[in-house]
């Protein structure tokens, strides 16, 4: 049973790595790396040990909130990552690079908790800080 648990966690692991482009010998641009982030975490093929895994430099006290939310009302990237929320999905989604690596993402994610029968959409904005092609820092408004 255990072997079996391995063996698929490395597949979805091999699979969301190769939906990097720049680890696969390519540069990939900062656009396309954090469209291939929102890709994987919608189509839940994606773990927080992955997401560790490709971002190696950011640290998990900063995939985080700065406001302060009611996650039981909002839903937050750091809750996402944690499978505290099911059957989500990214609306609207708007990718723009403000600055050089910097990338800001608009729209609205829905989802439900799996003790709750009714599901929320939440608006968002996410700040992302990229440096050779990879993720070094994120910020939640």
């Amino acid at each position: 049973m255990l072997s079996k648990s391995i063996a698929l966690f490395t597949i979805i692991f091999i699979l969301a790595w190769m939906a990097i482009p720049s680890v696969q010998g390519q540069k990939a641009g900062n656009l396309e790396v954090v469209k291939n982030l929102y890709d994987a975490l919608q189509k839940n093929s994606i773990t927080s040990n992955d997401i560790a895994a490709m971002t190696p430099t950011l640290k998990s006290e900063e995939v985080k909130s700065t406001k302060e939310v009611n996650e039981r009302y909002t839903i937050t990237l750091s809750a996402i990552v944690k499978n505290e929320w099911r059957g989500v999905s990214f609306k609207n989604l708007e990718y723009r690079e403000i600055e050089q690596n910097k990338v800001l993402v608009t729209g609205t994610v829905s989802g439900r908790q799996p003790s709750e029968c009714e599901g929320i959409t939440t608006t968002f904005q996410h700040l992302w800080t990229l440096k050779d092609g990879e993720i070094i820092h994120f910020n939640e408004y």
